[in-house]
């Protein structure tokens, strides 16, 4: 039973990294919050409490179930996901972050050489 639950909860994982990785969480909220917020507790309801003689059971079918539909989600919204757009976006954040980079880079090098004492000040040998 234990396997039977950490596959799709494992897939699940698997696919919502992919979603994080390429900034597309936003458009799952809303199954995250009808599966996880309303389906899950009437489910852990409905097996945990009324359908199964063992409230474990019950519990582990309800989360099995839930997971496996997020799972099944999460995999339609990165099959129907617009790559082009996805590209685009990908592109302008890496631009952006070079270009940051190199602005933090150079920011540092003038406060290393405001650190240093002037030429007058040094000890000479």
């Amino acid at each position: 039973m234990v396997l039977i639950n950490a596959i799709p909860d494992c897939m699940r994982g698997m696919i919502r990294g992919c979603l994080q990785a390429l900034n597309l969480q936003h458009r799952v909220v809303r199954h995250h919050v009808c599966l996880q917020g309303l389906a899950l507790p009437a489910l852990i309801y409905l097996y945990g409490f009324n359908y199964c003689t063992n409230k474990l059971l019950g519990l582990w079918i309800a989360k099995t179930i839930v997971d496996s539909g997020l799972f099944l989600l999460y995999y339609l919204e990165m099959r129907f996901a617009n790559w082009q757009e996805i590209a685009d976006e990908a592109g302008k954040r890496a631009a952006l972050a070079s270009r940051d980079q190199q602005s933090a880079s150079a920011w540092a090098g003038n406060a290393a050489r405001s650190r240093s004492p002037p030429a007058t000040m040094r000890k000479s040998k």
